[in-house]
């Protein structure tokens, strides 16, 4: 460790792994006997300063005060004796927005900011922390809320800025975690001391930066040897993909291992937000928490909230698990699951996703349970099983695939056999004619696909079916298909060329040729369109100035 020390209105230390020493000694102060006035030189300038009614002196003392007139408030050992000095009492609590304290000496205030500026914005007081609470309680409360604001504001973007309709872009030329291991540590505090040039102690707004970590708290205690570092009081911790607060911490630089107790943290990238008993991280990319919940809605929404006895986050496979987990929406628990796993970020996973559920005069009780299924990066498949209260169980599947030339999609969905075919459906317009009645086989089906052969050569196909027109009256719109008098499918091929530039002939030639089909899905209908089997168009369009056309 190397140690840079500048005497001002904070201590400012450079700590650099694998080096120890320190660029200016300690300071040495003895009291005069002419005038009780205080008398402490160093290797380059000696500094005055009077002693206050009351206080003690010391001599060789290994403590650095915090300002240039030498704080001496404290009570100190007598004088020839070598100790270490403790905190000066001015030290400012932290908590979110400005912490002020008066000084009784000169009718002045101390203050420190902690996160955004409130810009005269009401806060809780001491003692009045607790929200009012509904029956069933509210998973954080508003003292808590107003840490996740806090700690939202340490990030380098905000996580939930879509929420509220604004966009956030992450600044560009940020330190990331990969400049720890080359960038110092800036340590800055009220006051610290040094034990055998290997422990340093910080109290009092200690502010430490090391690329893109950022930590505050209260006390601080490094040491060199381990490389470790240990806090105490109200720690405030963010880097580029966590933020935390915690009352006590204890890191391990080298390593990049922590252990924090009685923590809420944020992880942006999912987003999530929550609390947890204790947390454990081995490395920068896997952390573990006990006793946790956590939810993603932004600070001062707990509309749903998730608890969980154990939680697993890997931001390096993108991928979160929790064991013995339970939901609850607006404070009423509803859902309860032995083991789920969940995306923290943007990466495909395959699993299970969000149930849907429903119901209708037709077809009562609707439940969907869906299945993504990430087979490649340029396929996938989502798989769906579904039950209908009156018909019975239903199986559907989308395929999709991209490749350099073709995109398309396979959608199906079957019905194998519906309780209630043969239903009667009434009478046509004439009022005598029965309308047919439906299957016990019933499904739909659309296949779509897109080729681009060259940058003027184009085939686009969508071909759709379903079993009967009945089908979306009854089992409703999954496919996504217009629910309109007839069912269109085509398929074309296009060719679509320019020639000539700006100020010289122009010839451009379009061609199109194409098939499409018509099925009739409201029986109501007498007529339908008529098909085109097949439909030619070829359009050239030449413009010069030596022909009349």
């Amino acid at each position: 460790m190397r140690c840079r020390f500048i005497l001002s209105s904070l201590i400012i230390f450079d700590i650099y792994p694998g080096l120890v020493q320190a660029d200016a000694p300690a300071w040495v102060c003895e009291q005069t006997s002419e005038n009780k006035e205080w008398r402490c030189v160093t290797s380059k300038k000696p500094i005055k300063a009077p002693l206050p009614s009351g206080a003690q002196g010391v001599a060789g003392v290994e403590a650095f005060p915090a300002s240039k007139t030498l704080n001496l408030n404290a009570k100190y050992p007598p004088i020839g004796t070598k100790a270490f000095a403790p905190a000066p009492p001015t030290t400012i609590a932290k908590r979110p927005g400005w912490n002020c304290k008066a000084n009784a000496e000169n009718a002045t205030w101390s203050c420190s900011l902690i996160g955004r500026d409130p810009k005269g914005q009401a806060r809780l007081m001491e003692g009045q922390e607790s929200i009012i609470r509904s029956w069933f309680g509210y998973a954080y409360d508003a003292r808590e809320e107003q840490i996740f604001s806090t700690l939202r504001d340490e990030l380098q973007n905000d996580p939930w800025a879509a929420c509220s309709g604004r966009t956030s872009v992450k600044p560009e030329g940020l330190p990331s975690a990969a400049d720890r291991l080359v960038t110092p540590m800036h340590v800055s505090s009220d006051y610290s001391e040094i034990f055998d040039e290997e422990i340093t102690s910080f109290y009092g707004n200690v502010d430490m930066q090391r690329a893109d970590q950022h930590m505050m708290t209260d006390m601080a205690t490094y040491d060199s040897e381990a490389d470790t570092l240990d806090l105490q009081g109200d720690v405030y911790y963010s880097e580029s993909d966590l933020a935390l607060f915690s009352k006590t911490g204890f890191l391990n630089l080298g390593e990049n291992k922590t252990k924090l107790r009685d923590v809420l943290f944020i992880a942006p990238e999912a987003p999530l937000r929550g609390s947890a008993g204790t947390i454990y991280r081995d490395s920068p990319t896997f952390s573990y928490y006990k006793k946790a919940t956590f939810t993603s809605c932004p600070p001062a929404n707990q509309d749903w909230v998730m608890h969980a006895d154990r939680l697993k986050m890997n931001t390096r496979t993108g991928k979160a698990s929790a064991k013995h987990a339970w939901l609850e929406f607006k404070g009423i628990p509803f859902l309860y699951t032995p083991y789920i796993s969940f995306p923290l970020d943007d990466r495909r996973l395959s699993g299970f996703l969000t149930p849907s559920w429903g119901s209708t005069e037709r077809s009562g009780f609707d439940v969907q349970i869906p299945y993504y299924w990430n087979i490649a990066p340029n396929y996938d498949a989502l798989i769906w099983g579904r039950y209908l209260g009156k018909r019975g169980p239903a199986l559907g599947t989308t395929f999709r695939y991209l490749t350099e030339m073709l995109e398309g999609s396979l959608e199906v969905e079957l019905l194998p056999s519906d309780n209630e075919a043969g239903e009667s459906r009434g009478l046509a317009n004439d009022g005598i004619t029965p309308l047919p009645t439906t299957k016990s086989f019933r499904g739909a089906a659309r296949f779509r696909n897109g080729a681009q052969f060259t940058p003027q050569l184009r085939s686009d196909l969508d071909l759709n079916y379903v079993s009967d027109p009945y089908y979306f009256d009854d089992l409703g719109n999954s496919l996504h298909i217009s629910t309109e008098s007839f069912l269109r499918s085509f398929a074309n091929i296009s060719f679509n060329e320019h020639y000539g530039e700006e100020d010289e002939d122009q010839t451009s030639v379009a061609f199109l040729t194409q098939v499409e089909n018509y099925q009739t899905i409201d029986v109501q209908q007498t007529s339908r369109p008529y098909q085109r089997l097949p439909q030619i168009l070829l359009n050239l369009n030449r413009e010069s100035e030596d022909w009349p056309l």
